[in-house]
């Protein structure tokens, strides 16, 4: 293919079951019945990937802000914003991630979803609800966020891990020596190193 100044390539690009079948410069394009969607010289990007999100604690900040910006204030609002949380609002602000990402582009979206007893019991079925619904537009991916140490409980380690198993999800954890995270006296950290 031969590109003009700037590296560019007038192209066409045949779609056929949501696969890029061809493509071929626009001056050896043969007469074609396939339906043709016009970019007039647009460019074609792929789609983005957003590995590390956390939709369903977005669009809270009207109602707890984190007023110091930390990790330490994120975690404390979002403890507050818990009195808010049912299927309904979690499903709402949820959504309205997806939309907001599909629609500039992302097409793959790795999540964490809170897992504490309230906010996991309402934001893992939400999230489940919400794959299937964006199946094929967005793929969905959620991984549980509990603190490391909230593993000491075998108890509730495997309560939650049947839950996120239930619902498709990835078992996970955060560390942190600084922000409510790991502890200094637990083995498997590297707190006071």
């Amino acid at each position: 293919l031969s590109s003009d100044r700037d590296g560019l390539v007038f192209v066409d690009i045949e779609i056929r079951g949501g696969n890029i079948a061809s493509i071929t410069p626009v001056e050896d394009q043969a007469p074609s019945d396939l339906t043709e969607v016009d970019l007039d010289g647009g460019m074609c990007w792929p789609t983005f990937v957003d590995i590390h999100t956390h939709i369903d604690k977005g669009h809270t900040c009207e109602r707890t802000r984190n007023m110091s910006g930390s990790l330490a204030g994120a975690d404390d609002s979002c403890a507050k914003d818990e009195v808010f949380w049912d299927h309904d609002d979690v499903y709402r602000r949820m959504e309205f991630s997806l939309k907001c990402a599909y629609a500039h582009g992302t097409s793959a979206i790795r999540t964490h979803i809170m897992s504490g007893p309230v906010q996991g019991a309402i934001a893992w079925p939400v999230f489940e609800e919400l794959r299937e619904a964006w199946r094929g537009r967005i793929e969905l991916q959620g991984v549980s966020l509990a603190i490391l140490r909230f593993f000491r409980d075998e108890e509730a380690g495997a309560a939650l891990a049947d839950q996120v198993k239930a619902h498709g999800g990835i078992l996970g954890a955060a560390v942190s020596c600084t922000d409510r995270g790991g502890h200094p006296d637990d083995v498997y950290t590297t707190c006071g190193e």
